[in-house]
């Protein structure tokens, strides 16, 4: 698929919930969930802890019981329930300028994970099932080299991460590290006990130390710029390590190390492979699952349960097959048993829905499909063109054509639970073919115009999406040329080699600091035609430096507003929904996600039953 979304699911009843703190912006009460809008990173982030406006040690300890989750919504959504899904291009700049967190130089806040393994009701499952899911497109599983967008759901089973976050209460969780302490310079960790990789290797500080290490200064890497906050690595002691910041940015380095930097390698099958594509071949981390045989770039992976787990009630699998399953027949499929689960279209939700073997749970991903833009090429350098644009196309009929409703429309770039998004512009530009029309005249366009653009061959959704747009356009007299081109090379054209006009893809519309940086700064990796939008950096400044919540909400909904005025990057259309289908012997289920899905999470609690008995209906 061409999604690009932000570098952003599982089952939240079998995380390690951890309440709100207080004081976390400048002295100011702020709930994490909140701070997860305000920081960066993927796949889809939350305020961990902050320093207090007195000198005090404040304590957080995590509670031993799972937090609530709602049932699964088997009809279209009316709230977001969907996962975060990734992005990030090669070399991207994804930090984030945070607020500053030490208010005095004394303060210390300090959060703590008692819990240490998954608590989840008894259930009957079978160890020795294997999950079959339809999807497979990576083609790197090294940590530190991106390949694709969409190779989290492997990498996050392989690997563990220094910690995690909560898609459902957004709030950080416990993983290699049970424990850790924001200092003025520093984030010092604790680690768990016994914890190994799955080839044997003691996972402790040296390690931590040397997978960090490796995503900065290791030549092969391609997330390097991605924690400029972080100065260095030190090890305290065999179960301590310290990340002293560069940078007053405690918060976005947290949020990478849920991510991508925080994924934690075998240094033992590192040093034997050589290098980044040998390790690849073969890598090893200390996650729920460990590569078995071979595995093949956009086809296929099998994973399989290890012994020296240490969290046996989040690994209850005997494995995954990871298959890549066209999207004109997964629901098929999914019908035949030859997948247990995947991530469906609108079109076959009701068909999913109906079959009594079959179960559905939607929510909304944080995709905004929409027009992507280079606004350095003709007709996209004329901002009236790109306005015209905008009103020409009727975003209701596009839920509809290819939601089936389970979608909503979208006039800015960032979705509805978004920190940056702006309620003053919700309409903004209301289907309106006459004053299209009016649009181009002004922009010297009487009779019409006409653009090109690419979409993925394979990609029957966005070639859908790309149809629906070149219908409706023609009503106002705007000819869009859509091109079908290899779908592996539409990422590259349109923000690496800068050659493409437009493509009908989607961007992240949920994490505001990253994907603003990332699509309206001039060295941004998806901003198109490296263009700095007018006023953007000034206000991300003022944002990371803000006192109070509601003042940064202020910039960066301002941030918003200057987006949908001038339709800088990308012409908004809908939000996209987040399908998951099953079987009913697939348990451990409680929120839709979708195939690109970036939280660590995600197959977390997912068990197969014993002789695959059906469970109830939610």
């Amino acid at each position: 698929m061409d999604d690009v979304t932000n570098d952003g699911a599982s089952n939240a009843d079998h995380g390690h919930g951890m309440s709100a703190v207080t004081g976390p912006w400048l002295g100011t009460s702020f709930n994490r969930r909140r701070m997860l809008q305000y920081g960066a990173g993927a796949l889809g982030a939350m305020w961990l802890a902050a320093c207090s406006s007195d000198a005090s040690t404040k304590s957080t300890t995590a509670p031993t019981s799972a937090p609530t989750t709602s049932a699964p919504t088997t009809s279209a959504p009316a709230d977001t329930t969907g996962s975060t899904a990734p992005a990030d291009t090669t070399g991207t700049t994804a930090g984030t300028a945070a607020p500053d967190t030490t208010t005095a130089a004394s303060a210390v806040d300090t959060t703590i994970a008692e819990t240490t393994t998954t608590a989840a009701a008894a259930i009957d499952n079978d160890i020795t099932a294997i999950l079959k899911f339809g999807a497979m497109r990576g083609t790197s599983y090294d940590p530190m080299v991106v390949g694709t967008q969409t190779e989290y759901p492997q990498l996050n089973v392989i690997f563990d991460t220094l910690i995690s976050t909560d898609p459902v209460t957004n709030e950080f969780l416990p993983r290699i590290a049970t424990a850790w302490e924001i200092m003025d310079d520093r984030i010092r960790f604790t680690l768990r006990d016994g914890v190994t990789f799955q080839d044997g290797t003691p996972l402790d500080a040296d390690a931590v130390k040397f997978s960090i290490d490796r995503t900065v200064s290791d030549p092969e890497s391609n997330i390097t710029t991605r924690v400029p906050m972080l100065g260095s690595v030190e090890v305290v002691d065999p179960k301590t390590v310290d990340l002293v910041l560069s940078q007053p940015q405690p918060v976005p380095l947290m949020l990478q190390l849920a991510d991508r930097t925080g994924m934690i390698v075998s240094p033992t099958a590192v040093q034997a492979a050589g290098g980044s594509q040998n390790f690849s071949l073969k890598p090893v981390g200390a996650g729920m699952y460990k590569v078995e045989g071979d595995w093949l770039p956009r086809e296929s992976m099998s994973v399989r349960a290890w012994d020296g787990y240490w969290d046996k009630e989040a690994a209850l699998l005997g494995g995954i097959d990871f298959t890549e399953v066209a999207m004109a027949a997964q629901l098929n499929a999914l019908r035949s048993g030859e997948e247990d689960m995947g991530s469906y279209q609108g079109a076959d939700a009701d068909s999913i829905k109906g079959q009594d073997n079959l179960r559905l749970t939607v929510g909304y991903a944080p995709l905004i499909k929409g027009l992507v833009m280079n606004i350095t090429i003709a007709p996209f350098d004329n901002p009236k063109v790109r306005q015209a644009i905008a009103y020409a196309i009727d975003r209701d009929a596009a839920v509809q054509a290819l939601t089936f409703g389970y979608g909503r429309p979208a006039y800015q770039m960032f979705n509805q639970e978004s920190v940056a998004y702006n309620p003053d512009l919700e309409g903004y530009y209301k289907y309106d073919v006459e004053k299209a029309k009016s649009l181009l005249a002004e922009a010297g366009f009487p009779d019409g115009l006409k653009f090109d653009s690419i979409i993925g061959s394979t990609s029957a959704p966005y070639v859908a999406f790309g149809q629906f747009l070149q219908a409706n356009l023609k009503k106002a007299g705007i000819d869009m040329n859509l091109q079908l081109v290899d779908t592996s090379t539409v990422i590259s054209s349109l923000y690496g080699a800068g050659t493409v006009a437009s493509a009908p893809i989607a961007t992240s519309g949920g994490v505001a600091d990253t994907i603003i940086r990332l699509s309206l700064l001039n060295d941004g990796g998806l901003n198109a035609g490296k263009i700095e939008v007018p006023g953007v950096r000034d206000l991300l400044d003022k944002a990371a430096t803000a006192k109070t919540a509601e003042e940064a909400k202020g910039f960066y909904q301002a941030i918003s507003k200057i987006q949908v005025e001038g339709v800088y990057g990308i012409i908004p259309v809908f939000n996209e929904p987040a399908i998951l289908g099953y079987e009913a012997y697939v348990g451990g289920v409680t929120r839709g996600f979708a195939d690109t899905d970036i939280s660590p999470e995600m197959f977390r609690g997912i068990y197969i039953t014993t002789d695959k008995k059906p469970l109830p209906q939610a």
